[in-house]
């Protein structure tokens, strides 16, 4: 009876365990991100891609997570995230930024390549804009803090993009 009671408590303790790890793992989104956009890759930020000849590759319709402000190598702050992609089809496509904000200190998103070095961005008030890509045609996408200070927490966030038309 004894090993009975054991073995059953060591099981509802393992469950619960198991499922509060799930729990956590869970992303945390924006009611705004379209189901389209969840179910789609992951690229980590992974240093050095501080410009574009660093850059990350990054393809349409994939999920971004990466993080800004980190000391890296005890060298020096992460403070420019770099992805580079071509796009395979002309369309539109929003590009979406989650990304915390410590006081007047914020993550900005800024896309390059559109015609004739014009280029979008996020703003403090504003985590998304829409652009026509051009199939063929080479983008870069940038994330930086503004008014950064090394006191301030890292900023980890996340970038979605997904077709809008």
């Amino acid at each position: 009876m004894k090993k009975l009671v054991s073995t059953s408590l060591g099981i509802v303790l393992a469950l619960s365990i198991s499922t509060g790890a799930f729990a956590q793992d869970a992303p945390q989104v924006s009611e705004e991100i379209p189901a389209a956009a969840l179910n789609s890759l992951i690229y980590y930020d992974t240093e050095p891609n501080n410009n574009i000849t660093e850059a990350n590759p990054y393809s349409v319709g994939n999920q971004i997570t990466g993080s800004l402000g980190e000391l890296i190598n005890n060298d020096y702050y992460d403070v420019r995230d770099v992805y580079k992609f071509t796009a395979h089809k002309t369309e539109k496509v929003r590009f979406q930024l989650s990304a915390p904000k410590y006081g007047n200190s914020y993550v900005r998103m800024n896309l390059e390549g559109i015609d004739n070095d014009a280029h979008e961005k996020t703003t403090e008030t504003r985590n998304y804009f829409d652009v026509d890509l051009v199939a063929g045609k080479e983008y870069e996408l940038m994330l930086f803090p503004v008014n950064y200070s090394t006191s301030l927490p890292a900023f980890k966030y996340n970038v979605y993009s997904y077709v809008i038309e």
